[in-house]
C-alpha cells in the first residue's frame, strides 16, 4: 500500500466518522449549499424556476457530487459533510505523489503539510462551502503540474477533467485556471527547447484551456434556461457588469 492510499483511507475514515451525527454550522451553508443539494435530492433533477434555490449565479458541481453519495447513504446533513470530507482528503492525496516509506522524513513533511490544510478553515469539516475545495483543486492541478514533466496525454486529461470541475465548483475558479495556465507556461519554458514546446505543451495546454470554457458556457446556457424570469448576477460573481456596476457606485472619496 502506498502513503497516498494509505493517507487517504485514513484522513477519509476519520473525517466521516467524526461528520457523522454533526450539521453545518454557518449561515451561507443554510441559505444555498443545504438548500440546493437537498432540492436536487428531492428532484431528482437541476434547480429551475420557482424552487427555492435564489442563488442563480452558483454552479452545481459539489451539490451533485453530494447527491450521488446521497442515494447509497440516504438523505441526511452530516451524510453531506462526509460527502465533502471525503473529496477534501482525495484532491489532498496529491500531495503524496512521489513519496515512499523509505524516505520518512520527506513522508512526514507531507502529512503534517495535508492536515495542517484540512483544517486551515475553520470548522472546514463542518462546512458544505466550496472555497476551501477551489484551493484545494488549484493545489492538485499545481503538484500534477510539477511532478509531471512528461507531458503526457494522461496528464492532459487530469488538467482538462480538473479545470471544467473547478469552474463548476464556483464560477470564479477561472482565476484558478489562469493561474494554472500561467504556471504551465513557466514550468514549458524552463524545462522545454523551443523546438518541442509546442509539440508537448499543446494538448495539456488546450486541455486546461478549452475544458473550463466549455463547462462555463454549458452553465450559463442551463441557467439561462431554468432561471430566464430571475436571471440577474449575483454581486459577487467576478464579471465585467459586475466590476463596471461597483467601480460606478464608489463616491469621489473613495477614488
Amino acid at each position: 500500500m502506498s502513503p497516498a492510499i494509505l493517507f487517504f483511507a485514513v484522513a477519509s475514515s476519520v473525517l466521516v466518522i467524526y461528520s457523522l451525527n454533526t450539521t453545518p454550522y454557518s449561515y451561507d451553508n443554510f441559505t444555498h449549499w443545504c438548500v440546493i443539494t437537498k432540492e436536487i435530492y428531492l428532484t431528482n433533477a437541476l434547480p429551475v424556476e420557482g424552487t427555492i434555490v435564489t442563488f442563480t449565479n452558483y454552479p452545481p458541481a459539489t451539490a451533485l457530487y453530494e447527491y450521488f453519495v446521497l442515494q447509497f447513504t440516504g438523505f441526511g446533513e452530516s451524510y453531506m459533510l462526509s460527502a465533502m470530507n471525503v473529496l477534501t482528503t482525495s484532491l489532498l492525496t496529491c500531495l503524496f505523489v512521489g513519496t515512499s516509506f523509505k524516505k520518512p522524513a520527506t513522508l512526514l513533511t507531507r502529512v503534517v503539510l495535508a492536515v495542517s490544510l484540512i483544517f486551515v478553515v475553520t470548522n472546514g469539516y463542518r462546512n458544505l462551502l466550496v472555497d476551501a475545495i477551489l484551493g484545494f483543486i488549484f493545489l492538485a492541478l499545481g503538484v500534477c503540474a510539477l511532478w509531471d514533466e512528461t507531458y503526457s496525454k494522461s496528464a492532459a486529461y487530469f488538467y482538462g477533467i480538473m479545470s471544467a470541475f473547478i469552474v463548476l465548483v464556483k464560477m470564479n475558479g477561472s482565476m484558478f485556471v489562469l493561474g494554472h495556465v500561467i504556471l504551465l507556461l513557466v514550468l514549458c519554458r524552463g524545462r522545454l527547447g523551443r523546438g518541442e514546446r509546442l509539440r508537448r505543451m499543446l494538448l495539456p495546454l488546450g486541455a486546461s484551456v478549452a475544458a473550463p470554457i466549455i463547462a462555463s458556457v454549458s452553465f450559463s446556457i442551463y441557467s439561462k434556461i431554468a432561471f430566464s424570469a430571475l436571471e440577474k448576477e449575483n454581486e459577487f460573481v467576478l464579471s465585467f457588469s459586475n466590476f463596471i456596476a461597483k467601480a460606478t457606485s464608489k463616491s469621489a472619496e473613495f477614488w
